[in-house]
């Protein structure tokens, strides 16, 4: 076979390798192509739910507005509306698409005003306040006493004895009112009740009767 032959008998498999390869090239372009616009179609798609949802939680919140302004006129209970908003997907052949839905919202409307009785209520109860009773201090010795002059007329009176008895030695006289301090007390059978009184340095001075001494009410009774 001469060089010319061979060349001829080659030309049609080049011609239907050609064809073949441009059939390839087209179908490729399609397919390519159609998976964009497929990309494109679930975008529009997925927009779409977006924008219904919105919509949806739109309404919603115009109600919730709405309602509210009402409470805020009546300043009355409310009862309890359920608004419930449901977003269906467009058909598409893409096997992922599903419905979306949105949650559940609460709307509360106005209803009867309530009433202006009052409602009863349980007296307080009474706390007991603790009664304080003051104690007094006991009464002991030494305590303050004044010099008593007994219905006598006289500036100094010889009335402290160096005993607590009638016959016992006068000490020196002492002056009416003067302030003495009681430090210790004797009662006689005959003779009544004796106190011994100290000045104010605290030494003895002796006894003095009961009818010449005003006691203080520190003093024992």
């Amino acid at each position: 076979m001469t060089e010319k032959e061979d060349a001829k008998s080659k030309l049609p498999w080049g011609i239907i390798l050609g064809l073949i390869g441009t059939i390839i090239t087209v179908a490729g372009t399609i397919i390519v192509a159609n998976i964009g616009s497929s990309n494109e179609l679930e975008k529009l798609r997925v927009q779409n739910e977006i924008n219904l949802t919105n919509t949806a939680i739109a309404r919603i919140e115009a109600i919730q507005a709405v309602t509210l302004q009402a409470q805020l006129a009546t300043d009355t209970p409310i009862a309890i509306v359920t608004a419930t908003s449901t977003v269906t997907s467009t058909p598409s052949n893409t096997p992922t698409d599903t419905p979306s839905t949105v949650p559940t919202e609460t709307v509360v409307i106005p209803t009867e005003k309530p009433s202006d009785t009052p409602l009863p209520t349980s007296p307080p109860t009474a706390i007991p306040t603790p009664i304080t009773i003051p104690t007094q201090a006991a009464r002991a010795y030494p305590c303050d006493a004044t010099i008593n002059a007994a219905g006598s007329d006289a500036i100094r009176i010889q009335v402290v004895y160096s005993q607590p008895l009638p016959q016992g030695i006068r000490l020196d006289p002492i002056r009416v009112d003067t302030q003495v301090q009681v430090v210790n007390q004797r009662d006689t059978p005959s003779n009544g009740r004796w106190y011994q009184i100290a000045g104010s340095n605290g030494t003895r001075l002796g006894w003095v009767h009961q009818n010449n001494l005003h006691l203080s009410t520190d003093c024992p009774s």
